[in-house]
């Protein structure tokens, strides 16, 4: 979760610098295109899809600010 596009950029930059030569995996929401072009920029590519599903009204959320799920249990 970040603000903006520049704070979102410096978190997944210094994450990606913690792994190393490891491999990095983000889930980022295609209701958030920026997210989707910060992870592209820095060489991420899809692997799978997964789909948000409700029962009932979609939430109101904030995509602009989600940039990467927390996990795929929790959203």
């Amino acid at each position: 979760f970040a603000e903006d596009a520049e704070t979102a950029a410096a978190l997944l930059d210094t994450l990606m610098a913690r792994a190393g030569e490891g491999p990095v995996f983000i889930d980022v929401p295609d209701a958030n295109p920026a997210g989707v072009e910060l992870a592209r920029a820095r060489g991420l590519a899809p692997v799978f899809e997964t789909w948000r599903m409700y029962r009932g009204p979609a939430l109101d959320l904030p995509t602009g600010r989600i940039w990467g799920a927390t996990s795929l249990e929790l959203g």
